[in-house]
């Protein structure tokens, strides 16, 4: 799972727009996944570099509109 920074205010849940740090976010998330049985217990990786979609998949992808 990965996740970035952007959001929607006010579709955001409290709890993800009062942790406004990555660290903050991460815990909420490894919160979630800890309280499902059967999973993993989850690891943090931080600290990866993008990877750039080759050319030949650029279409599929849909970037979220942006509002003035």
């Amino acid at each position: 799972m990965s996740f970035s920074n952007r959001m929607f205010y006010q579709k955001a849940i409290a709890a993800w727009r009062t942790n406004d740090s990555g660290f903050g976010r991460s815990q909420l998330v490894k919160s979630y996944l800890q309280a499902v049985e059967g999973l993993t217990q989850p690891e943090a990786i931080t600290g990866v570099e993008a990877v750039k979609a080759p050319a030949s998949l650029s279409g599929l992808f849909h970037h979220a509109p942006r509002h003035a």
